[in-house]
C-alpha cells in the first residue's frame, strides 16, 4: 500500500524537477539579446564573432571522426560559445551606452565615461574574434597534424593559452557590465 502511494509520489517529484530544469534553460536562453534587439552598429560589431564561432563549429562537425577535434572541441567550443554570448549582451549595454552618451551630450555634459565603456566593448569584441579565429586554425593545424599537445606556430599561442585569453575577455566583460551598471544607475 506504502509503495503503491511511493512510486505515483516519486514519479510527480521526477517530473516537476525535469520541468524546472527546461524552465531554468529556457530562462537563459532568454536572456541573451537576439540580434534584432541590437543596434545596427552592435549587430556588424558582432557579427565576425559570430562568424568566427560558426567557423569553429564548422571545422569541429567537419573533422568529427579525427581524434584531435574528438579532445579539442569540448575544450574549445564551449568557450567559444560562452564568449559569443556575453559579448551579445555586452553588444546590448553598448546601445545603452550610447543612448546615455546622447543624453549627455544633448544636455551639454561631457560624455567621455560612457565613451570609454563603449571603447573597451568594442575592443574586447575584437579580441575575442582575432581569438576564436586562431583557435578555429589552431584546430584545423592540430588535426591535420594529429598532434594536440605542442601545436604552436613562430608567433602565436597554443590553444591552452587562448582559451585564457577567452577567459580574459570574459572577465573584462564583467567589469565592463559592472560599469555599466554604476553609469546607467547614476543617470
Amino acid at each position: 500500500m506504502l509503495l503503491s502511494l511511493l512510486i505515483p509520489g516519486l514519479l510527480i517529484v521526477g517530473i516537476g524537477v525535469i520541468f524546472v530544469l527546461f524552465a531554468q534553460k529556457a530562462k537563459d536562453n532568454a536572456q541573451l539579446p537576439h540580434p534584432s534587439e541590437l543596434s545596427s552598429t552592435s549587430r556588424a560589431l558582432t557579427r565576425p564573432l559570430r562568424q568566427a564561432v560558426e567557423n569553429l563549429e564548422a571545422t569541429l562537425r567537419a573533422q568529427s571522426k579525427s581524434e584531435s577535434a574528438k579532445l579539442l572541441g569540448p575544450q574549445v567550443l564551449p568557450a567559444a560559445r560562452k564568449i559569443l554570448e556575453e559579448a551579445l549582451r555586452m553588444a546590448l549595454a553598448r546601445d545603452q551606452m550610447t543612448d546615455v552618451i546622447r543624453r549627455l551630450e544633448s544636455q551639454g555634459l561631457d560624455p567621455s565615461n560612457p565613451l570609454d565603456v563603449v571603447d573597451r566593448i568594442d575592443r574586447s569584441i575584437s579580441e575575442a574574434t582575432q581569438t576564436v579565429d586562431q583557435m578555429t586554425l589552431r584546430v584545423a593545424q592540430s588535426v591535420a597534424q594529429q598532434s594536440v599537445g605542442d601545436l604552436v606556430l613562430p608567433g602565436t599561442e597554443n590553444l591552452d593559452e587562448l582559451i585564457q585569453r577567452l577567459e580574459h575577455v570574459g572577465q573584462a566583460f564583467d567589469e565592463v557590465h559592472q560599469t555599466v551598471e554604476e553609469t546607467t544607475r547614476n543617470e
